[in-house]
């Protein structure tokens, strides 16, 4: 796990918030995701072209399938 990704969980272990907003991706891991998904609602916003993930499939995918909401602009 990456050092971001550390520090997102560090973050929502201590705040323990209702809802974590993702804005694109912003590198977050499928298993952190799924750590965020036991104590928060996830929340995806794609602000730009949701179509800029397609050279990423295989990484985003995954996470996106984790989200309760989804939204692009």
């Amino acid at each position: 796990m990456n050092k971001i990704n550390q520090e997102y969980l560090k973050i929502i272990y201590n705040m323990k918030p209702d809802l974590v907003l993702v804005y694109n991706d912003q590198y977050l891991d499928l298993k952190v995701a799924k750590e965020i998904k036991k104590i928060s609602k996830l929340v995806f916003y794609l602000g730009d072209n949701p179509y800029y993930l397609q050279n990423r499939p295989q990484f985003m995918t995954p996470v996106f399938y984790e989200a309760d909401y989804f939204f692009t602009g």
